[in-house]
């Protein structure tokens, strides 16, 4: 195979391989989104970035492997990777992601009910140590706590 052919092979293997990257980034940034929800305003603008994020790499790709030469292979191999990435890993990672997500909502809420229905109990029996060290009558009736 010759030196040129080799070159050209390498340069759209690079460019599926910067694909498989960016979508990797996106993926990175909808594990944020999920972390921290954001408004439709802040999506829009990470959006916007990872927009100039991708052009900026391909460009990058083309300057550093192509002395800047624009070659259609090279975009659609770009495309390519992205495709075949969000197609083959990133769609069950967001799908497991999306589980793990709604696993830990569940636990969290689970964690902060125990956590009240504890507090309730403390403050409850807190309540009856109050009334009965006192000495003080339960009630108007004159009954004191303990059965006096």
């Amino acid at each position: 195979m010759s030196v040129a052919i080799r070159y050209e092979a390498h340069l759209a293997a690079a460019s599926v391989m910067t694909g498989v990257g960016l979508m990797i980034v996106y993926d990175l940034v909808c594990i944020l989104r999920m972390l921290c929800p954001h408004s439709s305003l802040a999506v829009n603008i990470e959006d916007f970035g990872y927009g100039i994020y991708c052009a900026v790499i391909t460009f990058g790709l083309l300057y550093e492997q192509n002395n800047g030469t624009l070659r259609a292979y090279v975009i659609a191999g770009t495309i390519l990777g992205m495709i075949a990435y969000q197609r083959l890993v990133g769609s069950i990672l967001l799908k497991y992601l999306k589980k793990g997500q709604e696993y830990l909502r569940i636990k969290i809420k689970l964690r902060q009910r125990r956590k009240r229905r504890c507090q309730n109990e403390r403050s409850t029996e807190n309540q009856k140590k109050k009334a009965g060290a006192g000495g003080e009558p339960d009630d108007a009736g004159g009954n004191y706590p303990g059965g006096h």
